[in-house]
This record gives C-alpha cells, structure tokens and sequence, in this order.
C-alpha cells in the first residue's frame, strides 16, 4: 500500500522499462493497476488477488512485462530475464551451459 512503490511500478510500466514478478509478487502489481490489459501468471495462491491470470503457463512475458508462477519456475523465469535484457543467443547459451531445454 506504499504509494511511492505503487508509483515506481506506474512509471516503469508506462515508460517501457522492465518489469518483472516471481511468486506471489505479482499481486503487488496488480494492487498497483499495472497488470490490467497485460498478460501475466503468478502463484496460484494469490488467484484472487490477481485477476485474469494465465494458470497454464510457468513464466508469461508481454512487452516489459515478465512475470512467473514460483520457486520451480525460477531458471524460466531468470531466461526470460537474460533473453529481454541481452539477447535471445545469450539465454540459449546460458540454458545450454546448465543442462536446461528451453
């Protein structure tokens, strides 16, 4: 309910940056009105705070939006993170080094 996180998020969304979410984090973003008209998932145990959440899918990235589901889906999560802020080649590179089929 802190109003300058709740800004912070408003600005980095509205200005193009990175936003990102793991677990139940998302539902800040959703308090903060930032999730409406986006793509997104988050911990099933916050379904009803976060509405319209895609349940199927581990980790969603829409624009500057990445978000995930929880703890087991933390090196997806981290790939998509690696892919928007590098590069495709360097996720796949890293993905590879790790034993991971992504």
């Amino acid at each position: 309910n802190d109003a300058r996180v709740i800004d912070l998020l408003k600005s980095q969304m509205a200005s193009g940056r990175l936003v990102s979410a793991i677990c139940a984090a998302p539902s800040v973003l959703a308090h903060a009105g930032v999730l409406e008209g986006k793509k997104h998932t988050a911990h099933f145990s916050v379904a009803a705070a976060v509405p319209d959440m895609d349940t199927l899918s581990a980790v969603v990235v829409d624009s500057n939006l990445i978000t995930s589901q929880g703890a087991g889906t933390a090196t997806e999560f981290s790939l998509a993170l690696v892919e928007k802020l590098i590069d495709k080649k360097t996720a796949d590179d890293i993905a590879a080094s790790i034993c991971w089929k992504h």
